[in-house]
């Protein structure tokens, strides 16, 4: 009996890839089965190689997707208004709102307008937080809603604490140029702080002591004469004064206040200090303007009763018997006033010297001395004010 199957095995040719069970790039496969079944089938190797290649692709864009990007559940971010991936701005917002915080301690924190500023940068902050949670998680319109809501928080923070700065700055200018000591005022004021007295106990006792060195001397009589006829009138430029004036009088005389200085108050039998100027705004000196009525007035409305000249740049200034300013020496004053003084003061190249003509200070002239030429003058007609 001829056997079948090696009839079918005979007329089927060779193939080494089906005896070892490997496919050619384009072959077909023939054999026989562990049950002894013939079998035939057709394989392509390009068929595997995409399987293949689709496979690695899909296996690197899940890579990209999870690890590049570092978000859960693999989700790439949209893009952008540019057509670029959106990105995460959280490190930028938190920055800027620790600079924010930092400046407003720095730029007056406490007050009202960087306090807001401060808690503004604090909200701006959280929702910082917020939208890098969002992003994380893919969540793409709230973070987009955070981000927002985290921007316009530290622009209004931003804008408030620069335009406090520029208030501090404009302020400060304005206090220097308002408020800048001149050279002639830092000499009156280290006339009146260069020394130092107690009064005597008894009347027309003299006491001399010495301030600063062996030549620096101080004499003091607590003693009252008979004011001359007026001592009280002094000429600037031309213009006659004469103590106590009210302010309106002094404007048309040719000077003037700061608008400062007359928007201020006075209480009740007080008194205020106010310096004035010239119409072309250089100084003079400094006024002394007494409220004398029981209820509180404005500064225009009060009574100047003491004056004071320090500025030696102001021309032709003349006071009682033809003292002048810049010119007069110790001994021409002593010839008006004569040597019974209140007080004397000689320290360094200057000579201060007061008559007094009450047993208080609302009735006196005070005249200093600076390399013997008279440079600052002090005249009170006023009304005792306790």
């Amino acid at each position: 009996m001829e056997n079948k199957r090696d009839n079918e095995y005979q007329e089927k040719p060779y193939n080494s890839d089906a005896q070892y069970s490997f496919s050619s790039r384009n072959s077909t496969s023939r054999g026989y089965n562990l049950n002894g079944t013939y079998y035939e089938s057709s394989s392509s190797y390009e068929d595997y190689e995409g399987v293949k290649s689709k496979e690695q692709k899909n296996e690197s864009h899940n890579t990209y997707a999870s690890g590049s990007c570092g978000m859960a559940n693999n989700i790439t971010p949209p893009l952008d208004k540019k057509g670029r991936p959106l990105k995460n701005k959280f490190a930028s917002r938190l920055a800027w709102g620790i600079i924010l915080i930092i400046g407003s301690f720095l730029f007056g924190f406490g007050m009202v307008p960087v306090y807001i500023a401060t808690i503004l940068s604090i909200i701006a902050i959280v929702f910082a937080f917020q939208q890098n949670v969002a992003y994380t998680q893919g969540e793409w319109d709230t973070y987009k809603r955070k981000a927002k809501t985290s921007g316009i928080l530290l622009w209004i923070a931003g804008i408030i604490i620069m335009i406090w700065i520029a208030i501090l700055i404009v302020a400060g200018a304005w206090l220097y140029k308002e408020y800048s000591v001149s050279s002639e005022m830092k000499d009156l004021f280290n006339l009146h702080q260069d020394y130092t007295y107690t009064d005597p106990t008894e009347e027309g006792d003299v006491h001399e002591e010495t301030f600063r060195g062996k030549d620096d001397k101080f004499e003091y009589k607590n003693g009252t004469i008979s004011k001359p006829e007026n001592f009280n009138v002094f000429t600037i430029e031309g213009k006659e004064i004469s103590v106590p004036l009210s302010l309106k009088e002094l404007q048309n005389a040719g000077f003037q206040l700061k608008d400062k200085a007359l928007n201020e108050t006075i209480d009740p039998q007080d008194y205020k200090i106010a310096s004035f100027y010239t119409k072309d705004d250089r100084f003079v000196g400094q006024l002394t303007i007494s409220n004398y009525a029981d209820k509180k007035i404005k500064v225009k409305d009060g009574i100047i009763d003491a004056v004071t000249i320090t500025n030696i740049q102001v021309a032709d200034v003349s006071f009682i018997d033809g003292l002048r300013l810049c010119e007069s020496t110790v001994e021409d004053a002593m010839n008006i006033f004569g040597s019974d003084y209140d007080l004397k003061s000689e320290y360094d190249n200057r000579i201060s010297i007061r008559w007094k003509y009450t047993t208080g200070y609302e009735k006196s002239i005070e005249l200093s001395f600076e390399d013997g030429k008279l440079y600052y003058a002090d005249i009170r007609n006023g009304k005792n004010i306790e």
